[in-house]
């Protein structure tokens, strides 16, 4: 081996050395476009305002469940009505004073027993009562009976009933209410 400060290149044994130089250059790749930087701060802040968004309506949600009003038990509605009608207790007013109490009675009994509203006589009413079979309202049946009569007798007939006759239906039909607005709760417990 020489020992100069040359350079010599080593190629297999009977092969010549290239020692030509190339005259063109190979030109450069372009530049790499580098991807942007995450924003994981503007991620975070999405996640962070859809999780306070629903949270919101969760607890708004909830708040309507709590504040929504119970219904009115059908009772209460009956005895207000009731109570608005005693306006007309008198004997001049005997007429649309029973006829009044009268729908009051058949929208209490087609609220309080689920019954469909439906515009029949006493007679009709009572056979529709039985065929349905509601076994509380046929305790009742009797005085139901008794009590509508009354009140047909004042609206067709023009029986004009006594201040006294009155006051003993409003009492009987309050005692009705009372009576059955009880027992259809313990039976919904």
């Amino acid at each position: 081996m020489n020992s100069g400060n040359t350079l010599q290149l080593l190629n297999p044994q009977g092969t010549p050395a290239n020692e030509t130089v190339p005259t063109a250059l190979n030109d450069i790749l372009p530049p790499v476009t580098l991807p942007d930087p995450v924003p994981w701060l503007l991620y975070a802040l999405i996640a962070l305002g859809s999780f306070a968004v629903v949270l919101c309506v969760i607890l708004w949600l909830r708040r309507q469940k709590n504040n929504t009003i119970p219904p009115i038990a059908p009772g209460t509605i009956a005895k207000e009505r009731l109570r608005k009608a005693r306006d007309l207790m008198h004997e001049e007013t005997a007429i649309p004073y029973l006829s009044r109490i009268a729908d009051i009675l058949r929208e209490y009994i087609e609220a309080q027993f689920q019954l469909r509203p439906t515009r029949q006589t006493t007679k009709e009413f009572f056979t529709t009562l039985a065929e349905q079979r509601s076994t509380e309202l046929l305790r009742f049946q009797k005085e139901l009976h008794l009590f509508l009569e009354s009140c047909d007798r004042a609206k067709f007939a023009h029986h004009q009933a006594e201040m006294a006759e009155m006051e003993t239906m409003e009492i009987n039909l309050i005692t009705f209410i009372e009576k059955t607005s009880v027992t259809t709760e313990h039976d919904d417990l």
